[in-house]
């Protein structure tokens, strides 16, 4: 935990001085980031220690689902802090393979409608499984994304 501590402290640091020259620091969550050390989760803390003025949050759905955690949980808790965001579905909590977006567990369709000033952020879909040809699945992704009302 000390080192995530460090590290916000560091991000906090280099987001001020990069901000000063018009430059955002962010900080992309991983699984291994949101495994509970003596009933903290790294992550959280890092995301309570860092300073929203100087260090933006890039969200990845999959990676989130992947470590067991809900994406809306957390959408709920700290939505406001997060400025992009890598899309990608899993075909259960904890799983370690993702999927096609539409194919896993992830609602998108309230996570999407739960983004503030979503045409003002960047979503960044991401697979890294793929059942077929990747092109395809690409294609898929397109098309669910496009037909999505939220």
């Amino acid at each position: 935990l000390d080192d995530y501590r460090r590290w916000a402290d560091r991000l906090n640091e280099s987001g001020g001085r990069a901000l000063a020259r018009g430059i955002w620091i962010g900080f992309h969550n991983h699984a291994d980031d949101l495994t509970a050390i003596d009933g903290v989760v790294p992550y959280d803390l890092l995301v309570e220690r860092t300073d929203p003025s100087v260090v933006r949050l890039q969200l990845d759905t999959g990676n989130l689902a992947m470590a067991g955690r809900d994406p809306l949980e957390y959408m709920s808790r700290f939505g406001a802090r997060y400025w992009s965001f890598h899309i990608k579905d899993v075909p259960r909590l904890g799983a370690t393979d993702d999927t096609e977006l539409g194919k896993g567990i992830i609602d998108f369709r309230r996570l999407l409608a739960s983004i503030d000033h979503i045409d003002d952020k960047h979503l960044f879909v991401e697979q890294e499984t793929y059942p077929g040809a990747p092109l395809e699945s690409v294609r898929r992704n397109y098309s669910y994304l496009a037909a999505l009302e939220f």
